[in-house]
């Protein structure tokens, strides 16, 4: 008597994971391909090759053959394509002085957060540039720089962006500078105005402000031209009298927090 019995025996190609490969890496930087289970062969191809469980790779096109005890082969590829940051260079809405602090403050345009991670804010100096201090890309777009006295000086500004590959974009050619208010009492009982040019962009006019000791706001006293950096109060009123001059920018800027904001 003869028995047959037919057996077939299906065996399951294995299937490799390749696992710590991120999708996009910064021009210049590597990453590392590994594979989560164990295998008897690894072939390794593309713009990398090598027969061991982990290689190390740059941006490109890798893919990967694995063979089990059995001699069942497992394919699997992956792409990495280079980061590509966010580089326009951040643009300085305006200076001015907070009305709350009386320090400098720096307002600056945020038109996206892609690949950003940070911003600097620089001051001019003796020599240079100091770094005065740094605003994170989800917090406000503006910085209150309370390390120096906007009363002895004008300052001028710029803003850096660093982007997600530690890459730092701009420089002191966007900067701004602050506008500086002197006064003198002329022969005659007179005010004498005169203030330095606010840079970085071209305002329309000057505007004159005066706040009397008896009044608790200050009023609009005249206008100049923007070619005109002095001022003669012919009349001013008795007793302590304080005085503003405000950069009129002919269109407004939008900070984070600021909209349309048209002076300094």
């Amino acid at each position: 008597q003869v028995d047959t019995l037919n057996t077939i025996v299906t065996a399951n190609p294995p299937t490799p994971t390749i696992i710590q490969s991120p999708d996009k890496i910064c021009s210049g930087q590597t990453a590392t391909l590994t594979v989560q289970n164990s295998y008897a062969s690894y072939v390794w191809g593309g713009n990398t090759t090598g027969t061991s469980d982990t290689i190390t790779t740059g941006i490109g096109t890798y893919w990967l053959t694995v063979s089990d005890s059995l001699g069942c082969l497992g394919t699997d590829t992956i792409n990495i394509e280079e980061r590509i940051p966010y580089t326009d260079t951040p643009q300085v809405c305006v200076v001015t002085n907070d009305p709350i602090s009386g320090f400098n403050q720096i307002i600056w345009e945020r038109p996206s957060k892609l690949g950003t991670v940070s911003y600097n804010i620089y001051r001019e100096s003796v020599i240079g540039y100091t770094n005065v201090g740094s605003r994170g890309v989800n917090q406000l777009s503006e910085f209150t720089d309370s390390s120096a006295n906007p009363g002895q000086q004008s300052h001028k500004y710029y803003v850096t962006l660093i982007d997600s590959c530690g890459n730092e974009y701009g420089s002191s050619s966007t900067e701004h500078s602050t506008i500086h208010l002197q006064s003198g009492i002329g022969t005659i009982g007179e005010v004498n105005l005169v203030w330095t040019s606010y840079s970085g962009a071209t305002p329309s006019y000057y505007k004159i402000f005066r706040k009397a000791a008896s009044a608790t706001t200050f009023l609009v006293l005249d206008s100049v031209n923007v070619a005109n950096n002095t001022y003669t109060d012919f009349n001013p009123p008795a007793g302590s009298t304080e005085y503003q001059v405000a950069a009129v920018m002919g269109s407004g800027c939008n900070s984070s927090s600021k909209k349309g904001l048209t002076s300094s």
